[in-house]
């Protein structure tokens, strides 16, 4: 919850700490004192544009809010976000002057910067703002499921649809997918039956090409080959008129051999001059083998490979680039005709997937709707309850279920309706209510929400504008009800509802050496009989006004009891 907020050098506050210790807070004060800044730094540190900029004369501000209480479903998400899970938590806006005029901010929670989205999500779970105009969010019909999601707490249900809804879309993924294959084969099956003779007509393997590469090399080059190849066998390994190298090296090593004991190392020496023989030996077979070309017509099979390498090249300039692409392409034309062959009994497969994946999914969507339905009908009594007792009590409201196209969200669209005199037919809120109409429907509303939406700190600014005492005395109940399971805020000019605070903060304009500066002092005993009094009577305060406010705070101990 919001215990604590600070603001230094925002419009006309200088430096201001307000704390909020009590459940049901109240701020008071005349129209320009400063009070919708305080709301606006609220919403500026939690990461709304600011709506009040730097003060005048100033080149920075800061604004901090200090939560204290954090529920165990907070401090699981801020240790989710990467924060200690500790239950308290200090959310601050630094905010300079920058060089084009503009104002530049940076957030931190817990110390640490973090981008403003993160501290949008993070505050989103601690505190709401609510007024007249926060009041219009009520109108987005696009908000109106998630509410009726979360009071119903459908979760079992929601999952299973969603794990249906995704099965079906990847079925009909699937078939869409197929019936294109099968139409594109059908268009093009000339094309893939030239190119599957074509590739068939060549038949290039992997690696061939380089084998062909090679021997035509040697080919080209045969007259050189064989000439170095029979210098080298007579050299080393077979001479008719006398010993090649290999045979001196061996009848050296056996000559050495012999003065083994003799001689230090002749031994080892032999060894080793027989090992020289055995790499002699290798590299004559190895070279004589490589250059010996046993073709009886070289210029044919030249011819040949010439040919069968033109072939194979056209093919990778055809398909890819490479053998392994032409092979590719032919396995791709083979499939394609394949399913084209086979595609009417698989289309008939996949479809019948597609429509049992169908009412799987629709079977899900109604179990979905039925806990929907469920969930209006006592979202109905309960708003109802609660408009009367805020004096609307001829207002008719439903949260009207009707069949929509089936999203990830389910089949069901949702709209709130109101009727707000007898016999007038139910309408959207967007075309019935007025702006205090809609405050008092979001009050009733948020009072039947507020335990599953689960919002800590809830503020409410001024929705009590133009509503009369006898309702803002139920208002002010209203919000000492919201108060019991978390805090309340309120910007009010009803004395009544302020009546009724736990908390009761003036908020004033003083002037000092020529400049206007904001405060925030919690009122307590005459100073809060005092300001309900000029609430109830304007600048004039009588001794009628006095008592009234006596009364109107003892009366609120009474209905608080």
């Amino acid at each position: 919850m919001l215990s604590e907020l600070y603001i230094k050098n925002i419009a006309t506050v200088g430096e201001l700490c307000i704390r909020f210790d009590r459940p049901f807070n109240v701020l008071t004060g005349n129209t320009g004192a400063g009070k919708s800044v305080i709301i606006g730094c609220i919403k500026a540190v939690c990461g709304e544009k600011p709506s009040h900029s730097i003060r005048t004369g100033e080149d920075a501000a800061v604004i901090s809010a200090a939560f204290s209480d954090l529920c165990a479903a907070e401090r699981r998400r801020l240790a989710d976000a990467g924060f200690s899970d500790d239950d308290t938590l200090l959310i601050q806006r630094d905010i300079t002057k920058a060089a084009d005029g503009g104002e530049r901010s940076v957030f931190r929670i817990n110390g640490r910067s973090v981008p403003a989205s993160m501290c949008r999500q993070i505050a989103s779970d601690l505190i709401a703002v609510h007024g007249q105009h926060a009041a219009q969010a009520l109108l987005d019909e696009k908000q109106h499921l998630p509410l009726i999601d979360a009071f119903a707490h459908d979760d079992t249900e929601k999952a299973a649809y969603s794990a249906a809804y995704n099965d079906m879309k990847e079925a009909k993924a699937r078939l869409d997918g197929h019936i294109r294959n099968v139409t594109d084969a059908f268009r093009m099956e000339e094309i893939y039956r030239f190119r599957i003779k074509d590739i068939e007509a060549v038949d290039p393997k992997l690696g061939e090409e380089e084998k062909l590469s090679e021997q035509r090399k040697r080919l080209q080059n045969i007259e050189k080959l064989e000439k170095i190849g029979n210098f080298v066998e007579k050299a080393l390994l077979n001479n008719e008129r006398g010993l090649s190298a290999a045979d001196m090296i061996g009848r050296a090593a056996d000559a050495i051999e012999k003065l083994d004991g003799t001689v230090e190392k002749a031994g080892e020496l032999a060894e080793k001059l027989r090992e020289y023989q055995y790499e002699i030996t290798d590299i004559g077979e190895y070279i004589t083998d490589r250059c010996s070309l046993d073709v009886d017509n070289p210029a044919a099979l030249l011819e040949r490979i010439e040919n069968r390498l033109d072939a194979i090249s056209k093919l990778r300039k055809k398909y890819g680039g490479t053998v392994e692409r032409v092979l590719e392409a032919y396995d791709e034309a083979k499939k394609a005709l394949e399913d084209a062959e086979d595609g009417e009994e698989k289309t008939e497969q996949l479809k019948k997937e597609y429509e049992a994946a169908e009412e799987r999914m629709k079977a899900a969507a109604e179990k979905l709707t039925a806990a929907r339905k469920k969930a209006a009908s006592v979202i109905d009594r309960r708003v109802s309850e609660e408009l009367g007792f805020l004096d609307m009590e001829k207002v008719k409201f439903r949260a009207d279920l009707s069949r929509g196209e089936y999203s990830a969200s389910g089949g069901d669209e949702v709209r709130f309706l109101v009727s707000t005199n007898p016999g007038e037919p139910l309408m959207p809120l967007a075309k019935i209510a007025s702006g205090g109409e809609l405050s008092r429907i979001m009050l009733a509303m948020k009072c039947v929400f507020a335990e599953s939406e689960q919002t800590a700190t809830l503020v409410y600014d001024e929705i009590d504008t133009g509503i009369s005492g006898r309702t803002s005395h139920k208002i002010g109940l209203k919000l000492k009800q919201s108060a019991s399971s978390g805090r309340v805020i309120c910007v009010t000019h009803s004395p009544q509802i302020a009546a009724l605070a736990d908390r009761h903060i003036l908020v004033e304009k003083d002037v000092t050496d020529g400049r206007a500066f904001t405060t925030a002092k919690p009122l307590e005993g005459e100073e809060r009989i005092k300001e309900i009094a000029r609430i109830i009577g304007g600048a004039a305060i009588t001794e009628k006004t006095v008592a009234a406010a006596a009364d109107m705070l003892n009366q609120a101990k009474g209905d608080i009891k």
